[in-house]
């Protein structure tokens, strides 16, 4: 189980092993990623963050989600927040 900071508080969210090997492979590979872009800090946590809620929401691997699954994302979090915040659509 792995937990992360979400809204001030912590939250667990549960993968198979095989999916969190991946997520963590992948995870790793987008912070250098975007280390190697010059993005600051407050930028890579900000998306990292992100990362780490779409993983938590769909309990796995977020690397082969489709539209319909990202929309059922936002949707989630127009009920929940009652807008999505532009920082979450990425505009």
């Amino acid at each position: 189980m792995r937990y992360f900071l979400s809204s001030s508080r912590w939250e667990a969210f549960r993968m198979n092993p095989s999916e969190q090997e991946l997520f963590d492979r992948l995870y790793a590979n987008a912070i250098q990623a975007m280390k190697l872009h010059g993005l600051r800090k407050k930028t890579i946590d900000s998306y990292c963050l992100t990362l780490r809620r779409v993983a938590s929401f769909f309990e796995r691997c977020p690397d082969n989600l489709t539209t319909d699954e990202f929309k059922s994302y936002f949707a989630s979090l127009t009920y929940q927040y009652g807008v999505v915040p532009i920082q979450w659509t990425g505009r």
